[in-house]
């Protein structure tokens, strides 16, 4: 399975996956292969919308959203973490 993490100011960060606008397409992220024990930036130029588009390539879906931590900068920001694993 894999994960991502980034920060995103509501509470469906699934959102961010299909999203159109450029800021969110350009949001920063980190994954991990190893069940969220390492943590690495990804390939230059992928982003949130490559991740949806590799998951619909791969027959992936989000199997699990956890917030694990928050933030006020102006607004509430949460960092969540996604898990994408094949369809069920």
């Amino acid at each position: 399975m894999l994960q991502i993490r980034f920060w995103w100011p509501g509470y469906t960060p699934e959102d961010a996956l299909t999203s159109f606008d450029l800021t969110v397409i350009e949001m920063p992220f980190q994954g991990s292969s190893d069940g969220g024990q390492t943590w690495r930036h990804p390939k230059p130029g992928t982003t949130l919308q490559s991740i949806q588009e590799w998951m619909m390539d791969h027959d992936c879906q989000v199997v699990d959203t956890e917030l694990v931590n928050e933030r006020r900068n102006g607004r509430w920001e949460g960092q969540f973490v996604l898990t994408i694993g094949k369809r069920r």
